[in-house]
């Protein structure tokens, strides 16, 4: 960028570290110690500016709502996908499940006010074990689901739960072509700093499945104990299969979301900063270009909106902080900042031609790095100078804090050598949690320059791909 600009500003909110509360807020932490400050260095001149700060009392308020309204949502999002679902021989959690987590060694999993499962075809019991702190009613509704979409209730069930329950219900005859689906609905409560509305507490979810054979009737238990994944982590296997509509329901969702939900989660999420919107309407009129790079999820928005009501706007142009197929990243305020602006970088193709109008976004490299790049012999010499591993190896690139999960890398790694397979694992980027690395064949080599990196994505069998919340198609 230098030889095209004559001086290179920064301005920037003055965060050193941001970790998620409530899942949709975020905790401001470290002020003045953040990427920022590291790098202000590199510009002709850098002006920080405090974060506006919300009140803890009304993050929870908001917060709660807000997962109400992204349960609620769920059951839509994923109708598509039923059929997908419906084709297992077992009971498949869809929608209004939390995380698990883990109680007296037992994997269980908190439903919000409503959930649904995917039953096979030919389920005549369907039951469910738990347990709720104080006498709820679970309301169950049976529902065939058609391949046009179309739904036909099968049949309904009511009973009370309280304390310690295993419930069963039987089920009508499922006949047809499509999936069962079975919604539940129970009243739901709030446990003290616990923004999530709460159901009950599943520890096991079953049917009995009669085979309409001779040897008479099956069981088929599935205890949540083996579904320890959260329900994102759970339907991967077809958001990868039908990329093109995940993406469309994901931008579909957004754009349908009322003024309300939007204001809310910007409000609560941030970073915000009037002290540095007013900067960027008192000076930017003097920049040709103002290049917004930032974390999610109010900074580009707002930043594009004061830029846009100047009376002769710079050049604007948004590098967001965008996983393309996880559903946390959409919000309409968020793509409509894409449009706002002049363009918006994006590092895939396919999501640059289905979250918008094609012309707004310009696709560069991910990682800044062309495939014609890979190959250079110098590369290569300089990655083989610096580590001095001669095995086959998984390559990790980022940061070493436990948030990108490079500690289950490690763990995954290890269980490959104890299994005779005999591959390394080489770890780069800045150590930002003064963890030792250690273990036979791990090579953690720290920073390194561009030309290593470079060597080393030509050089491993495979890229690591490590953060808990990365997408597949940033």
């Amino acid at each position: 960028m230098r030889p095209r600009f004559g001086k290179i500003d920064l301005a920037a909110i003055d965060v050193g570290h941001l970790t998620n509360l409530h899942h949709f807020s975020c905790r401001m932490e470290d002020v003045g110690g953040g990427a920022t400050g590291r790098i202000c260095e590199l510009f002709d001149k850098a002006v920080f500016f405090r974060p506006d700060l919300v009140s803890l009392p009304r993050v929870m308020e908001i917060s709660r709502h807000l997962e109400q309204v992204w349960m609620s949502e769920e059951r839509v999002l994923y109708a598509p996908f039923l059929h997908q679902l419906g084709e297992s021989q077992r009971p498949r959690l869809v929608s209004g499940f939390f995380a698990p987590e883990s109680h007296n060694n037992l994997i269980r999993r908190w439903t919000a006010g409503q959930f649904c499962f995917v039953i096979p075809t030919g389920s005549s019991v369907m039951g469910l074990a738990g347990w709720t702190r104080s006498k709820k009613s679970l309301h169950l509704n049976l529902f065939l689901v058609a391949f046009d979409g179309t739904e036909r209730r099968l049949g309904q069930s009511n009973q009370s739960v309280e304390g310690f329950f295993n419930v069963a219900f039987a089920l009508p005859p499922t006949f047809g072509e499509g999936p069962v689906v079975l919604e539940c609905s129970v009243e739901v409560h709030h446990e003290e700093d616990d923004h999530r509305p709460l159901g009950v507490l599943l520890s096991h979810a079953y049917v009995l499945v009669s085979d309409r054979t001779d040897e008479g009737t099956t069981t088929s238990l599935l205890p949540l104990a083996e579904r320890t994944a959260n329900l994102l982590e759970e339907n991967l296997e077809f958001h990868s299969k039908d990329f093109a509509l995940w993406i469309g329901l994901l931008n579909k969702l957004a754009r349908r979301r009322t003024d309300s939900v939007e204001a809310d989660f910007a409000t609560v999420r941030g970073p915000h900063s009037a002290a540095l919107q007013e900067w960027i309407a008192e000076h930017g009129q003097g920049y040709d270009t103002v290049l917004l790079q930032g974390i999610p999820f109010d900074l580009v928005p707002s930043s594009v909106a004061t830029l846009r009501r100047l009376p002769n706007p710079p050049r604007t142009v948004v590098l967001p902080h965008f996983h393309g197929d996880d559903r946390f990243y959409y919000w309409r305020r968020y793509l409509e900042s894409f449009e706002q602006a002049d363009t918006t970088l994006l590092f895939s193709s396919m999501v640059a031609d289905l979250i918008g109008p094609r012309e707004k976004f310009t696709v560069v490299p991910g990682g800044g790095i062309r495939s014609e790049e890979l190959g250079d012999l110098a590369a290569i010499m300089r990655f083989r100078e610096v580590c001095a591993t001669t095995a086959p190896f998984f390559l990790v690139l980022g940061r070493k804090t436990p948030s990108k999960g490079y500690e289950e890398v490690l763990r995954a790694h290890a269980a490959l050598r104890e299994n005779g397979i005999d591959v390394n694992l080489v770890l780069i980027g800045p150590d930002e949690d003064g963890a030792p690395v250690d273990g036979v064949g791990v090579y953690y080599l720290g920073m390194q320059p561009r030309e290593v990196i470079r060597g080393a994505l030509f050089e491993c069998r495979g890229l690591v791909n490590m953060s808990r919340a990365r997408a597949l198609a940033s």
